[in-house]
């Protein structure tokens, strides 16, 4: 039964994958499977990554964009397993299309938080960096917020 689920959820990020290359989106895309499973894709206009993984026991799910906002789920159900597979898959369809804007909060040069919000098709989302209790502190004390757009493509 496993291993029909990972044959799955390989289908999916497959087609996944193909419907962003074809429609210009990503300019290449990788699947890897060390035991669990990987796509990578790589936006067409800059080469920034964003990636979806799920772990060989298929309970932990992973997503990464542009190497900096990173979260993870877990779900032991297949109903929750398919719904965070989704969830991440479509957040970085949103980013691979540019369909988002940061906010970046600075204090003296240096960032304390970014915040990506997503404009994905069934919803926003929102992700942060964590800045840790030290840029908690500094956020208290006045902070520059920036907000920056994706380049168009």
């Amino acid at each position: 039964m496993l291993g029909s689920f990972i044959g799955s959820v390989r289908e999916r990020m497959e087609r996944f994958g193909a419907s962003l290359a074809d429609s210009g989106t990503a300019s290449s895309l990788e699947v890897d499977e060390d035991g669990g499973l990987k796509i990578t894709i790589y936006r067409d206009s800059d080469q920034q990554a964003a990636s979806v993984e799920m772990t060989g026991t298929t309970e932990v799910y992973f997503l990464s964009l542009a190497g900096g906002y990173e979260i993870h789920d877990i779900a032991h159900d297949a109903e929750g397993k398919w719904a965070i597979l989704e969830n991440f898959l479509e957040s970085a369809r949103a980013f691979a299309e540019g369909k988002y804007h940061e906010e970046i909060y600075e204090r003296n040069g240096k960032t304390l938080l970014r915040t990506i919000h997503l404009r994905a098709e069934d919803g926003p989302r929102v992700i942060s960096t964590s800045g840790g209790w030290l840029a908690g502190l500094n956020r208290l004390l006045g902070y520059k917020k920036s907000v920056v757009y994706p380049p168009s493509r």
